[in-house]
């Protein structure tokens, strides 16, 4: 089945549950026709990078909604991550060597519509915290 069914059609097909291909064929419907959740991303991901730059964050340059901070360091990004997890329930994925040059690990943060501003916050202090508790030279400077 293709298309998007409104659940009181769901209850006419014999009271069947939705497979998840409906589900993800309703999600899509709903997206082609909703601005709401893409514009609730991209503001998202706008205030996180404004938070980051003014916390001295080393931001590469992104056209999309996916935020990748530079860390330069395979340790200290693993480090960070295991920190963010174990400390503040907050995962964020490293990336490094080999799928990034050596020099160049980072880590992807990737904020969504459903993430709210004191989340977003949160997750900078969180990150503040972790780099600051790595003690690492490159991130001694935030406070």
């Amino acid at each position: 089945m293709s298309g998007c069914l409104h659940p009181i059609s769901l209850r006419r097909m014999h009271h069947r549950p939705r497979s998840p291909s409906m589900s993800a064929d309703c999600s899509n419907c709903h997206l082609k026709n909703s601005d709401h959740e893409r514009t609730r991303m991209h503001n998202n991901a706008y205030l996180l990078q404004r938070l980051l730059r003014e916390n001295a964050f080393n931001l590469m340059p992104t056209e999309s909604h996916i935020i990748p901070l530079l860390i330069g360091d395979s340790e200290l990004c693993t480090k960070a991550c295991q920190k963010l997890l174990n400390e503040h329930k907050i995962y964020v994925q490293p990336i490094n060597y080999p799928t990034v040059p050596v020099g160049t690990e980072r880590l992807r943060v990737t904020p969504g519509p459903l993430h709210t501003e004191k989340m977003i916050s949160d997750l900078t202090i969180a990150l503040k915290y972790a780099f600051k508790k790595t003690e690492k030279d490159n991130y001694s400077k935030i406070t």
